[in-house]
């Protein structure tokens, strides 16, 4: 049976016993990443002391009585206690899920999964269709420092060097300086086209800087020469996770490359904290992209990136692909939203 948890109390507790758990899982960011038609919701299942937990954003489908589910911005999935699950978990797992949706007439689900909790993709297999959309780069924080820099690239370890003498990375917390990073993160979002989805709010900028559940580490660039903040980024922290968030650099600057050195930094500090991980991402869309060749500078260890499909209710989701006149082809998920 699936006990379906809203509050953050509950929430919290059930993350602290699931040892594979990320700050994308947690109540705090989702209340932060949600959108005004979207709901928070963790189902949790439990037998003996196994825990699985698949946190949710549920939204109802336009003009009807129906609803659907995704995923927060970031690497969610199912989050667990255990390394093992053994055959029978996952059969109560799927069948708990399965009636759980029907009962909430939830028609589709996606999410984006977590690359380092290989876990997932057990619990997972037979719920829809697990599906490989590219790579992550990360840097194993387990090694020492001088193994992780002899990672970099040649030259990038030169442009690093170089941008430390030049310029001076350091953490803010600061309300000025949160929104000084937020003006330039925007500046970069105008600069490629990025969907309204990425354009936080400033209470989403503010209000991660001060969550409970894991650590946001805000850092600023400054250029000694010209005496400018140039760049700037958010870590994220949660024990053994450390995860490069966002990032943005002044368009002036963008020659120097100053997220080379705030990529640096992050590293330093990741590892000082305990992390095991220290994911960079992947490219856009997970294409092997100039992004993704940008941050392969920074290491050579990747993990497969996944997304997850599942039509909960076949017939309602090809009714809504012919009444909203979508194609499902595969190529967005759910059609009817495409």
């Amino acid at each position: 049976m699936i006990k379906i948890v809203k509050d953050s109390d509950h929430w919290s507790k059930v993350m602290q016993q699931c040892v594979f758990h990320d700050s994308y899982h947690t109540f705090e960011y989702h209340q932060l990443s949600k959108r005004p038609e979207e709901e928070p919701f963790l189902f949790v299942f439990q037998q003996a002391d196994i825990i699985i937990a698949l946190p949710l954003l549920i939204r109802n489908i336009k003009d009807t009585t129906y609803k659907d589910a995704t995923s927060v911005y970031g690497y969610a999935g199912p989050a667990c206690n255990h390394n093992h699950l053994n055959e029978q978990v996952i059969l109560g797992f799927t069948a708990g899920m399965e009636e759980a949706l029907m009962e909430m007439s939830i028609v589709s689900v996606f999410s984006r999964l977590h690359s380092y909790f290989p876990q997932q993709l057990q619990i997972l297999q037979r719920l829809g269709k697990l599906e490989q959309a590219g790579q992550l780069v990360y840097i194993d924080l387990t090694k020492t420092a001088e193994i992780q820099l002899a990672n970099y690239n040649s030259r990038l370890k030169t442009q690093v060097n170089k941008l430390r003498r030049e310029c001076t990375v350091y953490r803010v917390n600061s309300e000025s300086e949160i929104l000084e990073f937020k003006k330039m993160y925007y500046q970069n979002m105008d600069r490629v086209n990025a969907s309204e989805s990425y354009y936080f709010s400033t209470e989403y900028f503010m209000n991660l800087s001060v969550c409970r559940e894991f650590k946001a580490n805000y850092y600023l660039i400054k250029d000694h020469s010209s005496d400018m903040i140039i760049g700037g980024g958010i870590l994220l922290i949660n024990k053994q996770m450390a995860q490069y968030h966002l990032s943005g650099a002044q368009d002036d600057f963008k020659r120097i490359s100053p997220t080379k050195l705030l990529i640096d930094q992050m590293r330093v500090d990741a590892q000082q904290s305990g992390a095991k991980y220290f994911n960079l991402g992947g490219g856009k869309d997970g294409s092997l992209d100039n992004l993704f060749r940008f941050k392969a500078l920074f290491s050579s260890d990747y993990k497969p990136f996944y997304l997850w499909k599942y039509i909960v209710n076949p017939e309602v989701y090809e009714q809504l692909n012919h009444r909203f006149e979508k194609t499902d082809n595969g190529d967005y998920f759910p059609a009817y939203r495409s």
